[in-house]
């Protein structure tokens, strides 16, 4: 396995039940009413820099997608980002797979469904390293 998804496993592990809310390491089926909240985390991009004597730096985006719905739902949300950002924030190495997590924003995105729906959509940077020839860590 790469050291990419080694430190996406260990967010999912990290997190599951945060806020109460369901944790997928990414899906594609629509979140139904029934489930309540869910968490999907997902890679969005990764970056990277050779920095020196064959290793390189990565800069991997992942995005935590928190869907619900209710009245206010992004009231809702607000417990299930706290508890998913002090989960990473406890441990910022994840264990030691990477040398920083760090938080770049939030997007909201509401929708009229059977009840106002809500898709949070937040993002973090998570910096590790591994020789420029591999993905596995270094």
């Amino acid at each position: 396995m790469s050291a990419r998804e080694n430190i996406l496993q260990a967010i999912v592990t990290l997190i599951n039940g945060a806020g109460g809310a369901s944790v997928y390491r990414s899906r594609e089926e629509p979140v139904t009413r029934q489930e309540g909240a869910v968490i999907v985390v997902r890679p969005e991009e990764e970056q990277v820099d050779l920095v020196g004597m064959g290793h390189s730096k990565r800069m991997l985006t992942v995005v935590f997608e928190v869907t619900l719905r209710g009245a206010i739902p992004d009231q809702l949300a607000d417990p299930i980002l706290v508890a998913l950002h002090s989960a990473l924030m406890a441990d910022t190495t994840l264990g030691g797979l990477c040398a920083l997590v760090q938080e770049i924003g939030t997007k909201y995105d509401f929708e009229m469904a059977d009840q106002q729906a809500l898709v949070a959509e937040v993002r973090y940077v998570v910096t590790y390293g591994t020789p420029a020839r591999s993905l596995a860590l270094s």
